[in-house]
């Protein structure tokens, strides 16, 4: 493992903050002066004349085969509290050997006034521009708001201890969040069209909550309005700004909205954001759309999907798949022609088309217009050969996609919507950081949390991490974007062949696929595709301990699910007031007016207390990772 810290005291936070208000000045070390606040402690750092971005120096480490690196010693900065700051690095990681699932972690740890962490954030590569089509690439992130305690920050770099070689970094700096804070606008309505009701739109925005208070905000939404230009003034609440208009209100046809968020006052503007949005003068007629509440409907119905991701779709395992279970739909990997599409249609499961696989030649391509310029062929053509094929539930536009590649996965959705207007577009997403920078990719959206048997810290490991990740991916989206979950229905071995703890890394037990479904389900998701069924039943080469099972519970665990759907596709509930720490709610209104309340225990010790939904209190003893559904009887009767 190597790590690197600024350290100690540099200069007084006014001589600091005046390094970050002055127009484009950064905090930062380009190494042209040497080490700059660095204080090398080891030979495996130095400093490397003209290896650097555009043949200047640069940082470079001698990563050993064996051995330990140790730290450097650096300047801790001051920084500013309420601010959201943008890093940025550049990163040569082209002779450095690592696993595919490693890359280096350069970020940016933030601390109070007595030396306590309080904030961390990792940059994300982002695409090379043109003008250096080099092995350099550009790492950046934008951090949160950071909280009134913030008071120093460093930066960081972390290289997974199973990596050699040599690693290069350059131009580390740290700035202030761009002059335009607000981030990409987000419509409620599917395709963001819609004909009746209301519409609501929002973004997320960056302010100094110091300088600049929700109470001394709002947002102003300028749209094409029947009579000239409209104006609506919405809420800005917890870094999101939010306006709901009714549909009326607005100009037949497809036109610009702008979102503003500025201070009350009138002294200044802190940013816009805009997008397209389309009044329609009756519904679309669409094969699968999305309602007002993230519901799928086909052919007009409310729809759960329940599925599981495939290899290649052959009859005999369609018989296995459908002889009792309850599935409605799959995913293939494999290569799906007509005749898949026919068999699935003949025992009515729904296809995910997969057309994801132009991300794994990008990283090739010296630009992203020469990648989409390969790539964009292959998609294209299936779209048109089977964008009217009954069995098409939805397009799969990629599996785990960097937020380096969101204008490229924005183009594809875009193709989608131009060629397809029947079907949407899904993606699944495994960093919860990506979810907002890809926003603009997807029509329903996915996370793959598969904590039994993974490695990585306690987050990554703990059953929770079902549940968080749909909470987290559905406060990313601002609750705008449908869900469907991908819960863990594999064993970690069959993908790290060296594994011997046997004990940790193992399939899950009926009773953690229960937990892990229904945790993502009460956390908001909309559809369920467990990963995976090629992996419970086509294993052949692991001892049969490893899959004994596990087929099994993925089905009990599908029927509980299909057992609830008449619930799942009923209208949203009231909110839930309070609940026991540890556990994740959910609730849903049926036609009679009964609500029905979800419980899950999101820990592996039991749980005891009282949820508040509806002002009536329900008592729950939960035993570990417990399910527990509750019903509360109309008021009516």
């Amino acid at each position: 493992m190597a790590y690197f810290r600024l350290r100690g005291v540099a200069f007084g936070m006014a001589a600091a903050i005046g390094l970050l208000a002055d127009a484009g000045e950064n905090i930062g070390i380009d190494f042209e002066q040497g080490y700059g606040f660095l204080k090398p402690r080891s030979k495996e750092w130095r400093i490397d004349e003209g290896k650097g971005v555009g043949g200047s120096k640069c940082l470079t480490l001698e990563y050993p085969e064996s051995g330990r690196v140790r730290w450097l010693g650096c300047t801790r900065f001051e920084i500013e509290p309420g601010c959201a700051y943008k890093m940025e690095a550049w990163v040569d990681a082209s002779q450095l050997k690592m696993s595919k699932a490693e890359r280096p972690s350069v970020g940016i740890t933030v601390y109070d006034g007595q030396g306590k962490r309080v904030y961390s954030r990792s940059t994300e590569p982002v695409v090379d521009n043109e003008v250096r089509r080099d092995s350099w690439r550009r790492y950046e992130c934008v951090t949160r708001t950071l909280p009134a305690s913030a008071r120093t920050a460093e930066f960081y770099i972390w290289i997974d201890g199973k990596c050699s070689g040599t690693v290069r970094f350059d131009d580390m700096s740290l700035k202030p969040a761009a002059a335009n804070p607000v981030d990409t606008l987000c419509v409620s309505a599917y395709r963001a069209e819609a004909w009746e009701g209301d519409v609501t739109f929002r973004a997320g925005y960056y302010a100094n909550p110091f300088k600049n208070p929700d109470g001394d905000l709002e947002c102003v939404l300028e749209y094409a309005a029947t009579n000239g230009t409209g104006h609506a003034v919405g809420t800005t609440v917890d870094g999101i700004a939010s306006v709901t208009v009714p549909v009326a209100a607005f100009a037949y046809g497809r036109n610009k909205a702008r979102l503003a968020v500025r201070r009350k006052d009138g002294t200044a503007v802190l940013g816009d954001s805009s997008c397209e949005f389309t009044r329609e003068a009756c519904p679309m007629p669409r094969k699968v759309t999305f309602d007002s509440v993230g519901r799928t409907i086909v052919d007009g119905k409310p729809f759960f999907p329940l599925g599981m991701y495939w290899g290649t779709v052959t009859a005999e395992d369609l018989v296995v798949y459908t002889n009792g279970a309850p599935f409605n739909c799959l995913m293939p990997y494999g290569r799906t022609e007509k005749a898949h599409l026919d068999l699935c249609e003949a025992v009515g499961v729904k296809v995910i088309y997969g057309i994801s696989g132009f991300f794994k030649s990008i990283a090739k391509a010296k630009t992203p217009q020469k990648a989409a310029e390969i790539e964009f062929k292959y998609p294209r053509a299936n779209l048109r050969r089977y964008r009217t094929h009954p069995a098409i539930l939805a397009w799969y536009l990629a599996d785990e996609v960097p937020a380096e590649y969101a204008p490229i996965l924005a183009a594809r959705r875009r193709m989608v919507h131009e060629l397809d207007p029947d079907h949407p577009a899904w993606i699944v997403i495994d960093w919860p950081s990506s979810v907002r920078p890809l926003i603009d990719g997807y029509d329903v959206f996915g996370m793959d949390p598969y904590p039994i048997g993974n490695h990585g810290g306690k987050d990554r490991t703990e059953i929770a991490r079902a549940a968080k990740s749909a909470l987290s991916g559905r406060e990313s989206t601002y609750g705008l974007k449908p869900m469907w979950q991908v819960p863990q229905a594999f064993d970690w071995g069959y993908y790290r062949p060296t594994e011997t703890n046997r004990t940790e890394v193992r399939m899950p037990t009926c009773e953690e696929m229960r937990s892990m479904t229904w945790q993502a389900i009460a956390g908001g998701a909309n559809g369920i595709v467990f990963y995976s069924f090629f992996d419970l039943l086509k294993r052949d080469n692991w001892p049969k301990e490893r899959t004994a099972g596990g087929w099994e519970s993925a089905c009990t665990v599908a029927k509980e699910v299909k057992a609830k759907e008449a619930v799942l596709l009923s209208d949203p509930g009231p909110a839930v007031e309070s609940a026991p720490e540890n556990t994740v709610c959910r609730t849903w209104r049926t036609g009679d007016g009964t609500v029905h309340l979800l419980v899950c225990n999101m820990t592996r010790e039991p749980v005891k207390g009282a949820v508040k939904v509806d002002g009536r209190e329900v008592a729950v003893d939960m035993p570990a990772i417990g399910v527990k559904w509750e019903i509360l009887p109309s008021r009516a009767n």
